[in-house]
Order: structure tokens, then C-alpha cells, then sequence
């Protein structure tokens, strides 16, 4: 696939034309900027039509793994870079999106978090009381909050490998055996899987699959035996996708070497669609964290209030199970934990403790919502 790079101002003026017509907010000063303090990596992005650019970040420098970022994501990103562009503790922050870890997912962010209040007028400081305190202070006329962001990292749960690993093994093995008839035929399989399953279970589920799917009837669910209460349908390439809700594994196939592909379900003859019940222990041990340094925070300014950002999946499932298992534990400095989705079009939850205000709902409610 052609890639951009916007060092390059063709490259640039065709990425705002994409976002432009994709209604994405995406300014060339911003990007000017990005250019200015972002290593190569973050000025690298593949089109894959329509709003579908990815920007692949390294995880390691042994480039070991990457995570791509949708180029909303990415445009937020380099949005609020450019409206922080002035404050103080910015460099460090850039500093940080360059290192190849999880760190510079964690600093975007941060920094996504601290532009959404820029953009509302607020002013905002980075660790304003230092090492082992919150990540902002953000404050606008008599109003101060500190804020303490968290982000889950679902690629380093023992269940999602696993899940992933059998599932890439299930597309992988459906498309030797049904990829070219699902093709011929102008047809593309969804199966949603109800739990995990093990490697063992792998041949006999494509084993089922592989007899079924070419007698099913188009755009009809239908039911599996293994695992428990899974289904499947057969739909037509240029159908909507059935399955939306969960975590996806697919493959894009490409036909002619040198030639884009759309990332569209059209081009995904087998998809694989997981449920991911969310987490708790793992963002349990989130909020304990950002518990301690909201608490730093008490002991260095005694009028200290904050709440937690967390980024984690699971919706208003999680939110739900935040506020029976967790919200009780939290000092009183915190007023509640802010739940944003991995999908940014998706809503965030907020759980508060009681009491709180209309206003202070409102303020917490900001790092949920892009700034219009």
C-alpha cells in the first residue's frame, strides 16, 4: 500500500483532503507542528480508504510488536499537540510519544485528555506537583481538578493472546478451505464467538464451520456447537457488518501486489468476532495506582480534589462493576473515575461519588468528549 509521508507537502495536503471529506478536524498548522517535534514514525501513515489511514507505532526498538492508530485518533493526537504547544512541560511530553514502549501510548493520552480542556479554555499544568503525583491540573476561574490517566493494555492480558493467537488460527484455516468459494461466489463469512477457546478446539470448530457455511442461507443466523452459543452468518461482500459489537481478528486479502486495499469488510472473506468481558482486576489494580497519586496530591495542596481517567473497554458493564466494587475504596480527594472507550466514537461513563455537583459532572464529563 502507498504510504504518506508528511515531510512531504504532497503527502500532507492529500491526508487533510482525506480528512476533510471524512469530516475529521485536522488543521495544517497542527500538522506543521507535528512535523516539528514527532520522530518519523508518527509522520508515516498508510491510506486505506475512506477515513482509514493507520499510523503504526513500535512497541520496542527490537520492533517486536506495534499498535496502529485510525487516523481520528492519530488527528487528535497532533490537535492537541498543537494547542499545547506553548505550555512549559511539553517537551518532556514529546520526549515521550517518541520512546518505543507502551509509555507513548500512555503520554498520548495525557495529552489528548489535557487538549480536550485546552480547547474549552481551561488552563492546563503537567505534574504540577511532580514525580509520583497526578499526570494534570487543569483549572478554570475558581474551579481545580487534578486528573490521573490510565490506559488498560489489553495486548499484555494472558486471555486476549489467546484468544487472538486462536483466532488468527481460525481465519487462517478457513481461508485455505473456503477463500476461494466465498470469493467465486461474491460472499464473506462473520462468526461471533461467544467465550475462549483452546487450541485443541480449533480444527473441530473450522471443521463445523467448513460444513456448514456453504449450505447456509444468506444473511440468516446461524448457531454453532462449539464453543457454547457461538453463530455465524453468510453475507455478501458489499453487506454491512452483522457482528459489530466485540473484538474483531480478520485478513485483508490482497489480490494484486502494489495496489491499496481498503480496510472494509468487503475485503475480509473470514471475520472473527470475540466477546471481551471487561477486566476488573486489571482495572482494579489501574485505580489503586492513580489512588496513591491522587493522594500525593492531597498531601502537597490539603484542598486538593481529582478524579481518574481510565481508558479500558467493557462500557457500561465496567462502569457498572466500578461502582459496586470500587467506588467505596476511593480517598475522598477523588471524586469518581471517568471511563473513556477504546473506540472513540463510542460514549464514556463516569461514576461519581455522591454529592457531587452539576458543574464538577460537567468538568469531569470534558475528558470524555472531544472539544467541537
Amino acid at each position: 500500500m502507498a504510504r504518506l509521508y508528511l515531510h512531504e507537502q504532497t503527502d500532507t495536503e492529500v491526508l487533510l483532503k482525506i480528512a476533510g471529506e471524512n469530516g475529521i478536524a485536522l488543521t495544517p498548522e497542527a500538522v506543521r507542528c507535528a512535523c516539528q517535534k514527532l520522530s518519523g514514525e508518527w509522520l508515516t501513515l498508510v491510506p486505506a480508504g475512506g477515513p482509514n489511514c493507520i499510523c503504526s507505532l513500535s512497541m520496542s526498538y527490537e520492533k517486536k510488536g506495534s499498535v496502529g492508530l485510525s487516523l481520528p485518533q492519530w488527528a487528535e493526537i497532533v490537535e492537541s499537540l498543537y494547542r499545547l504547544r506553548d505550555n512549559p512541560r511539553i517537551n518532556e511530553q514529546v520526549r515521550r510519544l517518541c520512546v518505543a514502549s507502551h509509555e507513548r501510548l500512555d503520554t498520548a493520552l495525557v495529552i489528548v485528555i489535557a487538549g480536550r480542556y485546552k480547547a474549552r479554555a481551561w488552563e492546563v499544568a503537567f505534574e504540577a506537583n511532580g514525580s509520583g503525583c497526578s499526570d494534570l491540573r487543569v483549572s478554570n476561574e475558581d474551579r481545580q481538578f487534578y486528573v490521573e490517566v490510565k490506559r488498560e493494555n489489553i495486548q499484555d492480558h494472558d486471555r486476549y493472546n489467546t484468544f487472538s493467537a486462536n483466532a488468527h488460527a481460525v481465519v487462517d484455516r478457513l481461508l485455505s478451505v473456503l477463500g476461494k468459494w466465498l470469493d467465486s461466489n461474491n460472499l464473506r463469512v462473520e462468526v461471533k464467538l461467544s467465550r475462549g477457546f483452546s487450541s485443541s478446539l480449533v480444527a473441530k470448530l473450522c471443521g463445523e464451520l467448513g460444513t456448514k457455511v456453504p449450505d447456509a442461507p444468506l444473511r440468516l443466523e446461524q448457531t454453532l456447537t462449539i464453543p457454547r452459543s457461538s453463530k455465524f452468518v453468510v453475507l455478501r461482500k458489499e453487506d454491512d457488518p452483522h457482528f459489530e459489537k466485540g473484538f474483531m481478528v480478520a485478513r485483508i486479502t490482497v489480490k494484486e501486489a502494489g495496489v491499496s486495499v481498503q480496510v472494509h469488510p468487503r475485503n475480509m472473506p473470514v471475520k472473527i468476532v470475540f466477546e471481551w468481558p471487561p477486566n476488573v482486576a486489571a482495572i482494579a489494580r489501574l485505580i489503586r495506582n492513580a489512588k496513591r497519586q491522587l493522594s500525593n496530591d492531597a498531601a502537597a495542596d490539603p484542598a486538593a480534589k481529582g478524579f481518574i481517567v481510565v481508558q479500558a473497554t467493557g462500557g457500561a458493564q465496567l462502569a457498572s462493576a466500578v461502582e459496586r466494587r470500587l467506588l467505596h475504596n476511593l480517598p475522598r480527594c477523588c471524586l469518581g473515575v471517568v471511563l473513556l472507550p477504546e473506540v472513540p466514537s463510542e460514549p464514556g461513563q463516569i461514576v461519581c461519588q455522591d454529592g457531587v455537583s452539576e458543574s464538577t459532572l460537567s468538568a469531569m464529563s470534558y475528558a470524555a468528549t472531544t472539544a467541537v
